[in-house]
């Protein structure tokens, strides 16, 4: 079942839609808007707000199309990207350093909607496992904290394409930093 709502701001334009499908919510900007995701209210306790790390994509973020979509019921963070065709290699499947790196984008965000909003992370190592070859097309991180002390962060992650196929995995663990 496919539920829909849009939020609107006092002016009367639509910010952004809450879809849920098949158990996971899912927020999307609509088309023009500058907002973004609110943290889930209830799903996640103490989950931080992560729109900075939404609204301020790096250029890598927006080269790889992320888009952060929440989390599903199980509580992870779920974050999509756009394989495009330019990522592919010689066998006409996405590279695996660009999965890498969709892989290193979503634990980092997936650890950040975890912290307060005076701390950030940084990877201190990736452990990646390419699986089976992807194609061009959405890509779908899903990714939860398996570890947390006060200075560092372990996250897993993996990639699911549109087949629902997982073509990658990850364990990333990340150093927690102050914010400058």
């Amino acid at each position: 079942m496919i539920l829909g709502r849009a939020t609107l701001d006092p002016r009367g334009h639509a910010l952004y839609s809450r879809i849920v499908a098949d158990g996971v919510s899912a927020a999307r900007p609509c088309a023009g808007s500058t907002a973004w995701y609110p943290r889930l209210q209830g799903k996640n306790p103490g989950v931080s707000d992560v729109s900075d790390a939404i609204a301020n994509l790096p250029p890598g973020a927006q080269l790889l199309g992320r888009e952060w979509l929440g989390f599903d019921e199980a509580g992870h963070a779920l974050i999509r990207f756009d394989a495009q065709s330019a990522f592919t290699n010689r066998h006409g499947t996405i590279q695996g350093g660009f999965l890498a790196a969709m892989l290193d984008s979503a634990t980092g965000v997936c650890a950040l909607a975890k912290l307060s909003s005076d701390l950030t992370v940084v990877t201190r190592s990736l452990d990646t496992r390419f699986l089976k070859p992807a194609a061009v097309g959405a890509i779908t991180a899903r990714a939860r904290v398996t570890e947390h002390t006060e200075r560092d962060m372990v996250v897993q992650a993996e990639l699911i394409d549109a087949e629902g196929i997982t073509v990658a995995d990850a364990t990333a663990r990340l150093r927690i930093l102050a914010k400058r």
